[in-house]
């Protein structure tokens, strides 16, 4: 389970959405998860890096069926 406040990447069809978790959940292997610690990244900090980096971060991407 991931807390709150975790960092939700999803690195399959399409790669590159990004969400802040409000509450409790799990995902699947569509995503890459993050669970910051706040005494060293805010998650708010966190989502928007990651939003201003996703087409670089999609570049790196390679497969046959998902990138």
């Amino acid at each position: 389970m991931l807390p709150a406040g975790s960092i939700l990447f999803s690195s399959r069809a399409p790669i590159g959405y990004i969400a802040i978790a409000g509450n409790e959940l799990c995902t699947n292997q569509g995503f890459k998860s993050v669970i910051p610690n706040p005494e060293i990244v805010n998650s708010h900090f966190l989502y928007y890096l990651l939003s201003y980096e996703k087409n670089r971060i999609a570049e790196m991407g390679s497969g046959t069926t998902f990138m």
